[in-house]
């Protein structure tokens, strides 16, 4: 019989960790998963064509990574990660490879509209993805106040449709 605590999803037990040779390899997967995902979200940084686009943007990716360096940070902390060596590198290489994204998007800024097509459609890609494999997937394994988690996703989502929306209207 399972602890009434642990997470799960239909019925088995929700991995928490992933060992390769011995040692913890998940926070070492969500930042992969950050890294890449930054990069796009750089690149679409930088192939904004105006500063308010650019300012939105930023505003946004600014609240969106606060919020990821907590995961990460929390992924951290949940796997003992006691190396402050490696702390410091994990944070200040994803700093990096986000100033990379902006590189090459200001380096593709004036590529024609398909390829900006494709750069946003895949960032927009990762994000979705992200969201969906890594924070929704163990938000709602726990039963504890998944009513109230399930209406703010909704609000959450509605929010972001009124602002796009509103934005269309500008």
């Amino acid at each position: 019989m399972a602890d009434e605590n642990e997470l799960q999803i239909h019925g088995k037990p929700l991995e928490k960790h992933v060992l390769v040779c011995g040692v913890n390899i998940t926070p070492l997967i969500l930042l992969l998963a950050l890294g890449i995902h930054s990069i796009f979200e750089g690149i679409a940084l930088g192939m904004s064509q105006s500063v308010s686009t650019f300012v939105n943007l930023m505003i946004g990716v600014t609240l969106h990574h606060a919020a990821a360096c907590i995961s990460l940070g929390v992924s951290l902390g949940q796997h003992q990660t006691k190396s402050k060596k490696a702390i410091f590198f994990i944070f200040f290489g994803l700093s990096l490879i986000e100033s990379t994204g902006i590189g090459i998007g200001i380096g593709i800024k004036d590529a024609p509209a398909l390829v900006s097509s494709i750069v946003l459609s895949l960032a927009g890609g990762t994000f979705i993805y992200i969201a969906c494999s890594e924070i929704l997937i163990h938000e709602f394994a726990n039963n504890k106040n998944r009513y109230v988690k399930f209406f703010f996703f909704i609000i959450g989502c509605a929010a972001i449709t009124l602002l796009w929306f509103l934005h269309q209207h500008e």
